[in-house]
């Protein structure tokens, strides 16, 4: 549908409705609000109703999407959990050559997700935008190890290149050349940056965007994540006073901040 779109010399569009899901106005009863609500036919395609989508922001996001996730916040991305049970989509037709969605991604789940990681972690660069939450926490990820992606378990790996904090210390201070596109402004301290593309909205650091004119490449769904990284065990404790769901300590009873 959106390389439709993007081959037309006219797109009527109803610009003055509330949302996405509504009719074109001036045609009342010709063309009834769009209801796009309800489990997918086959859970396999959650992916590929997702496709439209993904492939308008490909060409703004370096590195495209992975299986759901866009590479560039994939640290941020996959911290999404649930609170209530979820479904796993799984193929209804397996032996059609369908592909599992992988389950770190939440295009392989069906149910209610909890996104306040993914939110706080957009505060972390967001200043303003009229269609982010500003208020919350703000949090931080700092990546502690390289991810890579594969089709077979031990096949050769792709590393997955998503750094958005690229210029999180680089372009702070206002004196550093800024990526192509990016402005910066004062702010008390310090500054804060618009891009051309939306000027109302503020980020506290530059996100790198890829250009515009760049052919995005082919994204295959890649089940396998992998990484070296090392383990530890911590006693969880319930902590529901404290605003927090659990807090990890050692077996001495400290509170493990690193």
């Amino acid at each position: 549908m959106a390389s439709i779109y993007a081959k037309a010399y006219v797109t009527i569009i109803a610009a003055e409705a509330g949302n996405a899901s509504h009719g074109l106005r001036g045609i009342q009863g010709y063309t009834p609000p769009r209801d796009y609500s309800g489990p997918l036919t086959d859970p396999e395609d959650a992916l590929a109703a997702f496709a439209g989508i993904a492939s308008c922001l490909d060409y703004i996001y370096d590195g495209g999407f992975l299986c759901g996730p866009p590479e560039i916040f994939f640290d941020a991305s996959i911290l999404w959990s649930n609170d209530i049970p979820l479904q796993r989509r799984l193929p209804v037709k397996p032996n059609n050559g369908c592909v599992t969605l992988p389950s770190w991604s939440w295009a392989g789940w069906e149910g209610h997700l909890n996104l306040e990681a993914w939110e706080s972690c957009v505060r972390d660069y967001s200043k303003y935008s009229k269609s982010v939450n500003g208020n919350g926490r703000r949090l931080f990820t700092k990546s502690t190890h390289q991810w890579y992606c594969s089709n077979e378990p031990f096949g050769e790996p792709r590393p997955i290149c998503g750094d958005y904090k690229k210029y999180r210390k680089t372009c702070t201070e206002g004196t550093q050349p800024l990526p192509l596109g990016w402005s910066h402004h004062r702010f008390g301290n310090g500054y804060f940056y618009t891009h051309e593309s939306d000027p109302q909205s503020e980020f506290w650091y530059p996100i790198p965007l890829r250009n515009s004119k760049t052919v995005p490449e082919h994204r295959t769904i890649q089940s396998y994540l992998l990484c070296r990284t090392r383990r530890a065990f911590f006693p969880a404790i319930k902590c529901p006073d404290k605003g927090l769901g659990v807090q990890l300590r050692t077996y001495n009873g400290q509170v493990a901040e690193r």
